[in-house]
């Protein structure tokens, strides 16, 4: 009876034993697998905020690089205006500006431009209808009008329509008038004649008149027409208003179709470049319009810009002045 109670004993012994063993073995697994759990959780939790931490980088980047853009945009967008302004408003500002002295290191040195064209200078201005209503006020203010051409008539019929508003706003403003022709191949020089000396009143002009010459108004005349018929209006001009009249053309028209014959005139000679306008043969031009893109205060539109070739002064076309 001792020895199977031993043995019952033994058996509950070892049952016992194993059953701690396996409670044990189940217990440190579990703790392995709940510290593996925790690793995996904070390896997330870090490679979350690594990648949340990136994406908030590069969109602070992305913003920085926008607001860098955006403050570009609006400093050339302000540069381009003032300038825009300067050129509208304040053109002989802008080039003074841009043609003052510049030193870009000892010994190296920009001189200002001495260029007439580049400048935008004048001495006079030529208008028509084309310009409107001119405020004669505010252009009589300008130290540089020293003289304004007005246009007449043109052909034998047509009356520019503002000629007597602008005859009248320029002498009241004390500016000296000219007026001009513009001769046309449509009708004979002796109506035009009467078209442009029935309008024009010797005793309303301080300046010879203008005979204007070109092209688009000859055409079907043959280089011998043209100057025939230009020596035709000469002479009655020359009769009626006791003066010889002064030549407008464009300087390469002249040079084609009137020089040499026509150079002890006095020329009107444009040439929109940055060099005097060159007469074929021996003679030179007077007044040199170099520009018809000038601004005048009073003026609305872009107005043709005239200056006195070198020797020439406002003495040397007035119509006192028979030449």
């Amino acid at each position: 009876m001792n020895e199977t109670r031993n043995q019952a004993d033994n058996n509950i012994h070892h049952h016992s034993h194993a059953h701690e063993s396996s409670l044990s073995h189940s217990q440190k697994d579990g703790e392995q697998n709940s510290d593996d759990h925790a690793m995996r959780r904070h390896h997330h939790h870090r490679h979350h905020s690594e990648r949340y931490e990136s994406h908030i980088r590069h969109k602070r980047q992305r913003e920085l690089k926008k607001k860098i853009g955006n403050g570009l945009t609006i400093a050339f967008v302000v540069c381009a205006g003032v300038i825009l302004s300067a050129a509208l408003f304040a053109p002989q500002l802008l080039m003074s500006l841009s043609s003052s002295q510049t030193d870009l290191a000892p010994g190296v040195t920009i001189q200002p431009s001495g260029n007439i064209h580049t400048r935008l200078d004048y001495n006079g201005i030529d208008v028509s209808h084309h310009q409107g209503v001119i405020d004669w006020e505010k252009v009589g203010y300008d130290t540089c009008v020293q003289f304004v051409y007005i246009k007449a008539t043109e052909g034998s019929t047509l009356i520019d329509e503002m000629y007597l508003l602008n005859v009248k706003g320029a002498k009241k403003a004390k500016i000296p008038v000219g007026s001009y022709h513009y001769l046309t191949s449509k009708s004979s020089i002796d109506n035009q004649f009467r078209n442009f000396s029935s309008v024009v009143d010797r005793s309303f002009q301080e300046l010879a008149p203008v005979i204007d010459i070109e092209e688009e108004g000859l055409s079907g005349w043959s280089r011998q027409d043209i100057q025939d018929s230009l020596a035709k209006m000469i002479h009655l001009i020359e009769q009626h208003y006791h003066c010889s009249p002064i030549l407008y053309s464009y300087s390469k028209f002249y040079n084609r179709y009137l020089a040499p014959r026509f150079n002890s005139y006095r020329l009107f000679l444009a040439h929109y470049n940055i060099n005097l306008p060159i007469v074929a043969g021996a003679g030179t031009h007077n007044i040199w319009q170099h520009s018809d893109q000038g601004i005048v205060d009073g003026i609305e539109t872009p107005v043709d810009l005239n200056v006195f070739t070198q020797g020439t002064t406002l003495k040397d076309i007035l119509i006192s002045n028979p030449q």
